[in-house]
């Protein structure tokens, strides 16, 4: 077994079998937030991400990487006014991923090649600055914040690609992949009304998960 999981095919006995990657692409959540009091439209913007790492070729089906994913911050935003009250409400959420990804190839071509893939690491998910400002038309407002958190979690994956060699040592990669994330940072908000004592509430705004769609180069030594 370990013979054949090392063996390399002859048109790759001439390459190492380590390799650099490098990939950017778009993230969809694909959760709402769970407090409607304080997030009202509850879902959030895509972002982009970008990605990094180095892997290793073990034979023609079976190959592994160690990759950094950086994501731009999903911004929450939530503006809203009628003839008794203005509400507007701000918050970003981010996650930065380490994986360690498995792929298998299902069907072998000579210049390209469908996969699966499944990977396990950690997150660093951070819960922005919060901040809410509401004002009632008896002229009574309501100010809540709370400072950024970070907290690390277990993450995981599970995806599909398409890998097109374009030189001998240069490929390009398309795939998709769905990311468990791990849990935002649960925050401490202080409300502070017209006319009331300071007022904190501890809430847990949800799970981090998304829907992630990229484009890759690998370079192949």
């Amino acid at each position: 077994m370990i013979a054949l999981l090392f063996a390399n095919t002859a048109c790759g006995e001439s390459r190492s079998p380590f390799y650099l990657k490098l990939n950017t692409g778009i993230s969809e959540p694909s959760y709402s937030l769970k407090n409607e009091d304080f997030y009202p439209t509850k879902k959030l913007p895509r972002s982009g991400f970008v990605g990094g790492g180095v892997g290793y070729v073990f034979n023609d089906k079976i190959s592994s990487d160690i990759m950094l994913t950086f994501r731009s911050p999903h911004k929450f935003s939530h503006y809203h006014s009628n003839s008794d009250r203005t509400q507007n409400t701000t918050q970003n959420f981010t996650s930065h991923t380490a994986l360690a990804n498995l792929y298998y190839t299902v069907y072998q071509h000579e210049t390209w090649k469908p996969y699966i893939s499944a990977g396990v690491g950690i997150s660093k998910n951070r819960s922005g600055r919060y901040y809410s400002y509401d004002e009632f038309d008896d002229s009574t407002t309501i100010q809540g914040h709370a400072n950024p958190k970070t907290q690390l979690e277990f993450a995981w994956a599970l995806g599909a690609g398409m890998q097109t060699q374009l030189s001998k040592n240069l490929s390009v990669d398309c795939f998709y992949k769905y990311s468990s994330l791990g849990k935002a940072p649960s925050i401490k908000i202080s409300h502070d009304q017209t006319g009331e004592p300071e007022r904190n509430y501890h809430i847990m705004p949800g799970m981090l998960n998304s829907h992630e769609i990229g484009l890759g180069l690998v370079w192949r030594f």
